[in-house]
């Protein structure tokens, strides 16, 4: 087996709803085309988010097709599992629009995006959304990932949703005012 035929079945290798689905998945059929084809820096990125346990996702190519691991399933919901291999204006239509410009900021090469408890207005699972009124907290990093000519092919997004703690602290706070 030629090198780069090893590198690109490696980096799906291993246990986890996410790799099988990678496996499975007909990458030809994306804007990334086969993995054989991914540049080494991206294979690595993929199979380093592949193996981790906090909730990863990267957005690769100029399309921003979606990989994610096992961890990040739990922030799609119902969206999980078609959202692997498709863009992020697919994946996340309604956030979008705030999203575009930080990942634009990282494309362009600006710095990476750290942001704690940013709120959003997310379509819930049930169909739900409530304009201008965030009903989701997430605390999320942007950072780009480079190729080795030193240009930018996807962007790694590290997220865990803070909603719980948000509702709960702004209820407690209430409770306070109210006694």
């Amino acid at each position: 087996m030629h090198q780069s035929d090893r590198a690109a079945n490696d980096v799906f290798a291993g246990p986890g709803e996410m790799k099988e689905r990678c496996r499975a998945m007909d990458w030809s059929m994306t804007a990334l085309g086969p993995p054989e084809a991914w540049s080494e820096a991206l294979r690595v990125t993929v199979r380093t988010c592949l193996d981790a346990a906090f909730p990863i996702a990267v957005w690769a190519g100029s399309d921003l097709v979606l990989i994610y691991n096992d961890g990040y399933r739990r922030l799609l919901g119902s969206r999980h599992p078609p959202a692997l291999g498709q863009t992020y204006p697919e994946v996340w239509p309604e956030l979008w629009p705030q999203i575009a410009p930080l990942f634009a900021q990282i494309r362009s090469g600006g710095a990476p995006i750290f942001a704690e408890d940013a709120p959003f207005v997310l379509q819930r699972d049930d169909g739900t959304i409530e304009d201008d009124v965030p009903n989701a907290w997430f605390t999320f990093s942007l950072s780009g990932v480079r190729n080795d000519e030193g240009e930018i092919i996807a962007i790694l997004n590290i997220a865990s949703e803070t909603t719980a703690r948000i509702r709960a602290e702004r209820e407690r706070a209430a409770a306070r005012a109210a006694a």
